[in-house]
């Protein structure tokens, strides 16, 4: 399969997800009894699986209230 080819799809897939998303936020919305945390793990893991983004864990998370700060300065 050529590179272009392998990108338009990617892009395809990437265009369906986020519509996807945006519909789970609507049945979410519309139906409390759905569980929004289950959806939101499967969204963001096929999201990552799409953009071939590989999540390492290391360690155990902190117990209790946390505050994560990212360095990030946009110029």
């Amino acid at each position: 399969m050529s590179p272009l080819l392998r990108a338009n799809l990617r892009g395809a897939r990437l265009i369906v997800h986020l519509c996807t998303g945006l519909l789970l936020v609507a049945a979410v919305t519309i139906n409390k009894r759905l569980s929004r945390e289950k959806l939101t793990r499967w969204w963001n893991a096929r999201m990552l699986t799409i953009l071939h983004v590989r999540v390492r864990v290391v360690g155990e998370p902190a117990a209790g209230p946390r505050l994560i700060v990212c360095n990030h300065i946009s110029w």
